[in-house]
């Protein structure tokens, strides 16, 4: 695969010539797009070329659209159901650990230095209001926006994962150990691809999910995000 700059007026004319009694394609977006004009070329294939856009991939080939929805990412990378909501898939545990003795007392047994995973969003999932022992990074790889629910001191924050900074997007979210928190897709119609990192590695026996009559009681004033952001159960 070859990754360079290329002739944005020639690759316009021979897709518009290509296309011209098929779908209209975004044709404008390629010259306004803010990141970098380059283009992926995989010679064996029938790719032309590649456009990322806020809560969508495009691939634009010789035949069609090809729209990288939920299921291709949950295929592609062999993504399973979260028992927390949503789909996830683990693709880093470091091989080193920390001993309980070098944890703080909160950890129960030893850890590998650093756990990641892929995590994915769709429609009306939820990430339902838990905590865990670790601070946890969450990424934003592609997709809609996401919004990122805290219950902090009977505070409720919402932070927005995205690409989109005009609208108070971020691209990275740093949850502190102990925090409260929950998310959901601000597009409900979407999806979302994620990434989540923690250090020390992830077990479940760090994770809490308290019930939605211990968090209604604690938190009174924030009654129905509470019930709208946890189980029946």
């Amino acid at each position: 695969m070859l990754i360079g700059e290329i002739d944005w007026k020639m690759i316009e004319l021979q897709l518009r010539l290509r296309n011209r009694n098929r779908m209209q394609l975004p044709w404008r977006s390629i010259h306004q797009h803010s990141f970098s004009r380059q283009v992926e070329f995989q010679w064996n294939s029938s790719i032309v070329w590649q456009e990322a856009g806020p809560g969508l991939t495009r691939i634009h080939n010789r035949q069609k659209l090809l729209r990288m929805d939920a299921k291709y990412w949950i295929d592609l990378l062999g993504l399973q159901e979260h028992p927390e909501g949503g789909y996830y898939r683990e693709v880093y545990c470091s091989s080193e650990t920390v001993s309980k003795s070098a944890l703080p007392e909160r950890f129960q047994s030893e850890h590998a230095f650093s756990t990641s995973i892929y995590y994915l969003l769709e429609y009306d999932d939820l990430s339902r209001f838990h905590r865990l022992h670790q601070d946890e990074i969450w990424h934003f790889y592609e997709g809609s926006a996401v919004m990122v629910h805290t219950l902090e001191s009977k505070r409720h924050t919402v932070f927005r994962l995205g690409r989109n900074p005009a609208k108070g997007q971020l691209p990275m979210l740093v949850i502190l150990h102990g925090t409260l928190f929950a998310a959901e897709l601000e597009n409900k119609r979407s999806y979302a691809l994620l990434g989540c990192t923690v250090s020390p590695g992830f077990k479940f026996e760090d994770f809490d999910q308290p019930s939605r009559s211990e968090l209604t009681h604690r938190f009174p004033e924030h009654h129905d995000l509470i019930t709208r952001l946890t189980s029946a159960q």
